[in-house]
């Protein structure tokens, strides 16, 4: 079957409803593999790849919104995205939505406590994440940023605050166990 014949399949399914299909273009698609890269494609595709409910659409969505990439930087929406991803179990979510959170807690002056909460969250997660896994070159830079951003978090977070939010990190892990 040729290639063409293939991303037709696809895109039959797509309109057909299939998730699956979605994303398997949207990669195509944001990667340039097999087709000319086109991130409007790929990020149209993401959109019916249900990332609500798949943590690798919804990282993507993150990223696009996040860079202004293809559509307008909009911070609360790469926010919405890459937690959704995060909330998934999407582990390479965690350190940039906690990176954002950080940002927002710097930058913005409403909702601090929420901001900083939550940054402390995402980078508890990618903390025990990545200590789980064997280390590469990116890995070892990433360990490098989370132990950065962890000490600026803790820097500014009180104390009183950090027992309830492990708790909420260990829940997280243990809910994602569970599913």
């Amino acid at each position: 079957m040729n290639k063409t014949k293939c991303i037709n399949l696809c895109i039959k399914s797509v309109e057909e409803g299939s998730s699956a299909a979605a994303l398997y273009l949207a990669e195509l698609f944001y990667s340039g593999d097999i087709v000319v890269k086109n991130d409007a494609v790929a990020l149209q595709y993401y959109k019916l790849a249900n990332p609500k409910h798949n943590g690798l659409p919804a990282f993507r969505l993150g990223h696009f919104y996040d860079q202004g990439n293809v559509v307008k930087c909009n911070t609360a929406k790469a926010l919405y995205w890459y937690e959704t991803a995060s909330s998934l179990g999407f582990a390479t979510a965690y350190l940039p939505c906690a990176t954002l959170y950080w940002s927002a807690y710097e930058n913005l002056n409403e909702d601090r406590a929420k901001m900083l909460a939550k940054s402390y969250l995402w980078i508890s997660a990618a903390e025990i994440e990545y200590n789980s896994r064997d280390l590469n070159e990116s890995g070892e830079r990433n360990v490098d940023s989370i132990a950065s951003l962890r000490k600026a978090v803790l820097n500014e977070m009180p104390m009183s605050w950090q027992a309830g939010l492990d708790k909420q990190v260990a829940q997280h892990f243990a809910n994602l166990k569970l599913s």
